[in-house]
């Protein structure tokens, strides 16, 4: 019995440090060198808005902490100023997300948090969801689609699915697919098949073929990660929630993701097809 509660207070106290590892990560403090790496990612061709836009970005993880996340707000940052496609709000305290506050806003942007269902409660969950429900926008990158769960339901309704995993891990190169070349925000991308480095999900209920119209996958015919696949690997998608417009994109675990010109190119044009100003077809189940 005593090697028994020996092995369980061990294992608990493991448990406990290795959580308060996790949310002790630091964030990658942005250098000059950072700032230029970023700066020679930045696209050239971009939509001009329509009228001016706003986009409130979220990005303070309640749980596994990317050190990436400060890099990703940095080519949020040099997007907005470099193109004028919208201007950018940088805010990490969700009791401000009131009703009221985000009539302001055009789109909401949760930048790998992880867990927001954990941060966001009672009536500013209410009005985060509505924001997008009502006509709005919303950008997810990366590990966004790490929350909702079984307490914000809706939040996880919205994305179209929801974080179970990552076979293919931030180590490795894996297969992808350009699964619609011709839609405007895959416009970047030279094949239709390619290699890229970064930690892909496999998105959970309520993740559903027909609920979103797929723009990158896993290349199923070329992944050697999976022995089997029974079903579609979604990577990024766009779909529709209510009246508002949905763009998600699981690239975003890796510092060097975000000096890549063809991701950041696809970032803005998710971004500025969530503002409404690039105009693209969504079809339920592409």
């Amino acid at each position: 019995m005593n090697k028994f509660i020996n092995a369980l207070t061990m294992l608990l106290v493991f448990g406990f440090m290795t959580s308060s590892v996790m949310s002790a990560r630091k964030l990658v403090t942005i250098t000059p060198e950072i700032q230029e790496k970023v700066k020679k990612a930045l696209p050239k061709d971009f939509i001009k808005p329509k009228k001016a836009r706003k986009v409130i970005v979220f990005s303070k993880s309640s749980g596994f902490v990317h050190s990436s996340t400060s890099i990703g707000n940095e080519v949020l940052k040099q997007l907005a100023s470099s193109t004028g496609a919208y201007e950018v709000v940088f805010n990490d305290n969700p009791s401000e997300y009131t009703a009221e506050y985000l009539k302001q806003f055009d789109v909401i942007v949760v930048n790998n948090a992880t867990h927001v269902e954990k941060a966001f409660k009672g009536k500013y969950k209410e009005a985060f969801i509505n924001f997008i429900k009502d006509g709005k926008g919303f950008v997810g990158i990366h590990s966004a689609s790490d929350g909702g769960y079984a307490t914000w339901k809706e939040y996880s309704d919205m994305i179209g699915g929801s974080f179970k995993g990552h076979p293919w891990n931030a180590g490795g190169k894996w297969a992808m697919r350009v699964v619609d070349p011709n839609h405007p925000i895959n416009k970047g991308f030279k094949n239709i098949n390619f290699m890229f480095q970064d930690e892909i999900y496999i998105q959970a209920g309520p993740y559903k073929k027909g609920n979103m119209h797929t723009l990158i996958a896993i290349d199923a015919e070329n992944d050697k990660k999976l022995k089997k696949h029974t079903r579609q690997y979604p990577i990024s998608w766009i779909k529709k929630y209510g009246e508002g417009k949905v763009f998600y994109t699981c690239f975003g675990h890796r510092n060097e993701t975000y000096y890549n010109a063809t991701m950041v190119d696809h970032m803005l044009k998710g971004i500025q097809y969530a503002l409404g100003d690039l105009e693209a077809e969504m079809i339920l189940g592409k």
